[in-house]
């Protein structure tokens, strides 16, 4: 807000906790809080991504069809939608803080089991179990962002915050190519597909015969390459969570909406000191100094639906859902269809690292354009996106002449296609709702964004079954998967344009307001 500078915090003045937020500008402080949720973020972004670059692996010694293995991206989906539905209530009552550090501790320990798996059974019931914990992080961070960033700031650290989970997923890629041996995951699908069973099984066991892998606390002759690993170092967000729970402190808006104003004074005392040195401002702060916006008629999930928010929960949860079932999507199956091309991980791998730049620009786009436009022009660009890689591609894979750092381009104008529309849906969530419902109002919008998540592993693996057993080529069956996703591109653009009325600047208490 402009007026904000001239604002008087003296005895006696009256205003908002984001006012004083506004007032007080970026510090170091701010930049910590940055630093500790974003690492959250790259832990919740490796957790997800690593079955992705492990999936061909665990293919191959399962003997699994492409439908179940799509299904093993998507198990950790179920628990992250329960984990999301949970979550929320939970951190609108006892506090983002606690909330984000418990359930991170949840999926850290029920990431170990993961390392054991015999068949997908096991591992799909321990990715849903893990998942719950996981499904906390990502609502969380976004509700702590939107309440320690000041105004003008606040939709490019959201959108930044996801770029430390697309690092995540980088990481993911580095380490699954490293731990998962590709060539020969591919040569014992391949015989799986061809020779069915039998053939499969000849090909594994030939496999382990040769590989000489010995796993900690497995032994030798079991697998054919260390997939196992990446789910072994899954389980370094236990130390995090206890980082969490000791040093990141509570969010000022929540002190606000539970009357703790001591509290609340005290937190904006962070900010003053990171810039000032002291404390002298927030330490004389009274109680009926605050102004807190009115607590909604209703609380809980059942206000999200309510006349007052209906729109922007149509709009954002549609969006979400659609984004989200892109990216998954594709991100599940791209390493499996970039090797099947004859081409490498590393591909899929710049897809993901040219996410992290996207993340960034969708956060200044919605600053620079509003929330509305950015999310419609992210779209678009979307659509784009997907039909020039699905051009490309067809004339790589028919004719070999593509020269391979054309198709290096494409994938990284690929990846900013089809994250930007996804990311810049990010700030508008926590704007939408006031501070009582918050976080319930972002954990419910990912929990039912993770359907689409989980749909999108699964359609593109019946998909691409059908172009099997249809014997399509391998340049058609490419293209009709990726042009599949210029469905659901469309849907968000026709959404948004038609539920979201005006646009989201100002103090975080007043933007709650405006969607009516």
């Amino acid at each position: 807000m402009s007026e904000e500078k001239s604002l008087d915090f003296g005895p006696g003045s009256k205003f908002t906790v984001s006012s004083y937020v506004d007032h007080i500008g970026l510090t170091k402080f701010s930049w910590g809080i940055f630093a500790i949720l974003g690492f959250c973020n790259i832990f919740e972004g490796y957790d997800y991504m690593i079955v992705s670059y492990t999936v061909p692996s665990m293919q191959a010694a399962w003997g699994l069809t492409s439908v179940v293995t799509g299904s093993l991206s998507s198990w950790s989906l179920i628990g992250l939608v329960l984990g999301g539905i949970v979550a929320g209530p939970i951190a609108d009552a006892f506090g983002r803080k606690k909330a984000l550090a418990i359930m991170t501790l949840i999926y850290g320990i029920l990431n170990l089991p993961l390392y054991f798996s015999e068949n997908w059974m096991f591992f799909a019931f321990f990715r849903v179990a893990a998942g719950t914990g996981l499904g906390a992080t990502i609502p969380m961070v976004t509700t702590s962002f939107s309440e320690w960033m000041p105004s003008k700031n606040r939709s490019f650290f959201i959108s930044f915050g996801m770029a430390f989970m697309i690092c995540g997923w980088v990481i993911s890629g580095l380490i699954g190519g490293a731990i998962s041996d590709a060539a020969v995951a591919k040569e014992i699908n391949a015989a799986m597909v061809n020779g069915g069973h039998d053939a499969w099984q000849a090909a594994r066991d030939a496999a382990v015969a040769s590989a000489g892998v010995s796993l900690p606390f497995i032994g030798a002759g079991v697998d054919f390459d260390h997939w196992r690993i990446g789910y072994f170092i899954g389980a370094l967000p236990i130390i995090w969570s206890i980082v969490l729970y000791f040093v990141m402190p509570e969010t000022p808006h929540w002190y606000a909406s539970k009357g703790r104003f001591d509290d609340v004074s005290r937190a904006l005392g962070k900010l003053e000191k990171s810039k000032y040195g002291n404390t002298n401002t927030t330490s004389q702060f009274t109680a009926d100094q605050f102004l807190v916006p009115a607590k909604p008629e209703k609380v809980g999930p059942g206000a999200l639906f309510s006349k007052k928010y209906i729109k922007g929960t149509l709009a954002i949860w549609i969006g979400y859902f659609c984004g989200t079932m892109i990216v998954m999507g594709m991100n599940a199956w791209l390493p499996k269809m970039m090797v099947t091309a004859g081409y490498t991980y590393g591909l899929a791998t710049l897809n993901n690292g040219a996410a992290i730049i996207t993340d960034v620009l969708a956060g200044i786009g919605a600053e620079k354009f509003g929330r509305k436009k950015n999310i419609v022009g992210g779209f678009i660009i979307t659509i784009i996106m997907i039909i020039l890689t699905t051009i490309v591609f067809y004339i790589a894979v028919t004719t070999g002449g593509v020269p391979y750092a054309l198709i290096a381009l494409v994938m990284v104008l690929f990846g900013f296609g089809i994250n930007y529309g996804q990311t810049g849906l990010q700030p508008l969530m926590p704007e939408v709702y006031p501070v009582q419902i918050r976080a319930t109002g972002v954990s419910w919008c990912q929990a039912f964004g993770r359907f689409g998540g989980a749909l999108g592993p699964l359609a593109l693996g019946a998909i691409m079954d059908a172009c099997v057993a249809a014997q399509v080529s391998t340049a058609m069956s490419m293209s009709i998967t990726f042009m599949f996703m210029v469905i659901p591109a469309v849907i968000p653009i026709i959404s948004t344009s038609i539920l979201i009325k005006g646009d989201f600047k100002g103090a975080i208490d007043e933007l709650s307001e405006t969607n009516e």
